[in-house]
């Protein structure tokens, strides 16, 4: 089965079923529980060009996740999406170790990981990753969090969603 390529915008035909680009223009995009530096140019994240992104954001300290959350206003069922994301330790830290996460919750309550890089040490050389992801949600939230002696930063490029129809 062949899925969209980034940057596509016109369905593909599956067996049983077609995907749908899912428009982004009303997604709400925010970010919380950053302890160093607040991601700002969220609307990047939908504004359809892979080269630029949010400014960076960065936690430290045991414990403290911070994260860019994607509401799309309604939940969303048999979604595939293509998340870019750049993530690297802060210089002077690239002995730290990290968590990344990209989760999906229907009411922000309880979040299931799609995705998660667990202890992993980077360096401050920036990490570009594509998630390919599966899911039913209404919130999306990529997040990073310390676990041990760094500063973890991430950045969030772009977002590409589409529904399959049955």
């Amino acid at each position: 089965m062949a899925i969209v390529g980034f940057g596509a915008i016109t369905p593909v035909t599956v067996v049983g079923g077609s995907f749908t680009p899912v428009s982004l223009s009303g997604v709400a995009f925010t970010a919380g529980n950053w302890n160093g530096d607040t991601p700002g140019n969220l609307g990047a994240i939908a504004d359809g060009n892979t080269a630029t992104a949010t400014t960076w954001g960065r936690t430290y300290g045991g414990g403290n996740k911070g994260w860019i959350q994607a509401d799309f206003g309604q939940t969303l069922n048999r979604v595939y999406l293509e998340v870019l994301i750049g993530l690297r330790m802060n210089a002077g830290w690239d002995g730290g170790e990290a968590n990344w996460t990209v989760e999906a919750s229907s009411n922000t309550q309880f979040f299931l990981p799609l995705w998660q890089a667990i202890r992993i040490k980077p360096t401050s050389n920036e990490r570009v990753l594509l998630l390919n992801l599966w899911g039913g949600f209404r919130y999306l939230r990529v997040s990073t969090e310390d676990v041990g002696a760094g500063q973890t930063e991430l950045r969030w490029y772009d977002l590409r969603a589409w529904q399959m129809n049955l």
